[in-house]
């Protein structure tokens, strides 16, 4: 088994006897890897590597670009989530190994992540798009909640572009282009916009704040 799907796979099954807010020591992840016996032909120093960088989503591609976990802190990981910090390099990147590669009995772990982990990580991604529209006045006037709330509700059947949400259009806020960006990175990685372009999206929302 490769090395990357062993170290998706032991974050994964402690997040799922500890809770999916746990973060977790390389020492902890190395450990309930070894438990499962998979390593086989891979060296502890490769799995070492694997979660302290290669499979990390904030690090410089070298050359994986997977983004199988996220650093908390220093020697601390967590499976990676939507809204996550990523390496410009590592945008698209795989955030779970392929179904082929994961043993038939291990293979609920994908459902469980798509249903239950990223879910989690979409909410708190909306939760913190919700807060910029607050905080960077885009949305004067209208109410975030309602709005989002709105934008969810297609998600079962999502809009084409054309028939997107109408787009406030409020003057007076501002356009810095941190937050423009953040706004960016939000929508396309939470999925808040399923089925709509986000650029043409923020494009058009920035013509009206002249």
């Amino acid at each position: 088994m490769k090395a990357a799907t062993q170290v998706w796979l032991g974050v994964a099954l402690l997040h799922r006897e500890q809770g999916r807010d746990r973060d977790f020591a390389k020492s902890e992840i190395e450990r309930r890897i070894q438990e499962e016996h998979w390593i086989g032909g891979v060296t502890a120093e490769t799995l070492s590597s694997h979660i302290s960088g290669h499979s990390v989503a904030s690090s410089k591609p070298s050359p994986d670009r997977d983004r199988l976990l996220t650093r908390t802190s220093r020697g601390r990981y967590r499976l990676y989530r939507p809204g996550d910090v990523t390496h410009e390099g590592r945008a698209q990147g795989r955030t779970t190994p392929d179904e082929n590669d994961l043993p038939a009995y291990r293979r609920d772990l994908l459902c469980w992540y798509a249903e239950e982990y990223a879910q989690a990580g979409r909410e708190a991604a909306m939760e913190e798009f919700v807060r910029l529209m607050r905080e960077s006045g885009a949305f004067r006037g209208v109410d975030a909640d309602s709005y989002v709330r709105d934008l969810r509700s297609g998600w079962d059947d999502a809009p084409s572009p054309t028939e997107a949400p109408p787009i406030p259009r409020k003057k007076g806020a501002p356009r810095e282009l941190g937050e423009m960006l953040e706004l960016r990175k939000l929508a396309m990685e939470s999925g808040i916009w399923k089925g709509i372009d986000p650029d043409q999206y923020v494009r058009e929302l920035r013509e009206g704040w002249d």
